[in-house]
């Protein structure tokens, strides 16, 4: 007995809208031409569309992962750039400070890789725009509640004051700051050394 299956033509399942046949699957059902919404073109099951599997051509599952990461809503706040400054420092091997971060063994603990509330719920909001995060009491430490705070430029200036400027040139480099606010940051800390001194200094540490 000859086997038909439904024509879907013209018809719509959420974002798709059925074209036209497109051969069929593997397992023999028939497949369909699809536009969707966004613009994009995908050829889906007849059996998938009709349950309602398929709605789309990928792009509602994109954004709700989109969603879902910046439902926070501070996605572009000094913290949560903060949050992907160090992130950056811990996993991006193209970063430039990484080789001093995760490459030199430091990591972010699982809880905070998670995600941004977690670390936004042990830390706070950033204090202000010269707050750096600190890894204290153990500089040698890893990013995890119990070792971070936020520091002012002077706090940090308990350290030697060519490790300062390493922690704000790697704040720089990542576009934590931005190049008056790295300034500002050191003149806040420091009186009588330049910002100019102090980034000659850093650079001479880093390179060393």
């Amino acid at each position: 007995m000859k086997s038909t299956s439904i024509d879907l033509s013209g018809k719509k399942f959420g974002r798709l809208r059925v074209r036209s046949r497109d051969g069929v699957t593997g397992d023999g059902r028939a497949r369909w031409s699809c536009s969707c919404e966004c613009g994009n073109s995908t050829s889906v099951s007849g059996r998938d569309l009709r349950r309602g599997l398929t709605t789309s051509c990928g792009c509602f599952h994109k954004e709700q992962l989109r969603e879902r990461s910046t439902s926070h809503g501070l996605s572009s706040s000094p913290t949560y750039r903060t949050y992907r400054a160090m992130k950056n420092r811990c996993l991006n091997k193209n970063q430039e400070s990484y080789a001093r971060y995760g490459g030199s063994g430091i990591v972010i603990c699982g809880r905070w890789l998670e995600s941004f509330e977690n670390f936004l719920a042990d830390m706070g909001e950033k204090p202000t725009e010269s707050h750096t995060l600190d890894r204290w009491p153990n500089v040698n430490g890893n990013y995890e509640p119990g070792n971070c705070r936020w520091a002012t430029p002077r706090e940090q200036g308990q350290n030697k004051r060519g490790q300062v400027a390493i922690a704000i040139l790697d704040a720089l480099s990542s576009e934590e700051i931005s190049a008056d606010q790295a300034i500002q940051s050191w003149e806040d800390g420091y009186e009588s050394w330049s910002p100019a001194e102090a980034f000659e200094e850093g650079y001479q540490l880093v390179a060393g």
